[in-house]
């Protein structure tokens, strides 16, 4: 499938008109998909269990922290490459921050940020938004990242949404890895049942003993890169 072009705002505004990046639940669109970047064969379409639809994660790391985020049991929503928009808000946060905004090189007109995911959770019947960003930590040595990075956490504090950052160091690889082996079934992965290779009475004491909760939320975000 071709690539999507999202240099201009018409780019924007047609993607804005064809639902990228609006809407909640299995009607959310990411604003940017697997097929619209070159990654190198580090993107995948994982079919979701709290949300059913294919959701599309640019990374590694973005797949081992949605794996974790989709077994917190207070999450109910999970929208990926969340676009910040207007761009024009985003552009003018950066200048008052005093940080250069990129533009594209053909049009001029400034690029649309997107944050990696938007958690929304249920609490005591009360609904809140959680904004993380996840980066490889050697990432964080480069200024630029720094500065995009802070562009997102401004943005987010302005609309009153928490944001974390999360590297790769703190996501347990293996949690991940036998997360995505276990809900292979549950996702339509994979035909096989559970019961050819494990006691019936285990998958789900399996699933809670590998329950995201303990290694995600203690992950106190970095709040502000430096």
């Amino acid at each position: 499938m071709r690539r999507r072009r999202l240099e201009s705002y018409d780019d924007y505004e047609r993607a804005l008109r064809n639902g990228f990046g609006r809407g909640c639940g299995e009607d959310y669109t990411p604003w940017i998909r697997t097929q619209d970047v070159a990654s190198h064969g580090l993107s995948s379409k994982l079919p979701g269990i709290i949300v059913h639809r294919q959701h599309h994660l640019l990374s590694n790391h973005e797949r081992r922290l949605f794996l974790c985020v989709e077994y917190q049991s207070n999450v109910i929503d999970i929208r990926e490459q969340f676009p910040l928009l207007p761009v024009d808000l985003t552009s003018r946060i950066a200048e008052q921050a005093g940080i250069p905004y990129e533009n594209h090189r053909k049009s001029k007109d400034p690029k649309v940020l997107t944050t990696d995911f938007l958690l929304t959770i249920s609490e005591n019947g009360k609904i809140r938004y959680i904004a993380i960003s996840v980066k490889p930590a050697s990432e964080l040595r480069e200024t630029r990242v720094r500065q995009i990075l802070d562009i997102e956490r401004l943005w987010w504090y302005l609309l009153g949404v928490e944001w974390r950052l999360v590297t790769d160091e703190q996501l347990d690889r293996q949690i991940a890895d036998n997360l995505d082996w276990l809900s292979d079934v549950k996702r339509g992965i994979k035909e096989e049942s559970f019961e050819k290779n494990i006691p019936e009475n285990a998958r789900e004491l399996i699933l809670k003993t590998l329950s995201s909760g303990p290694y995600l939320w203690e992950v106190r975000l970095v709040g502000h890169p430096s």
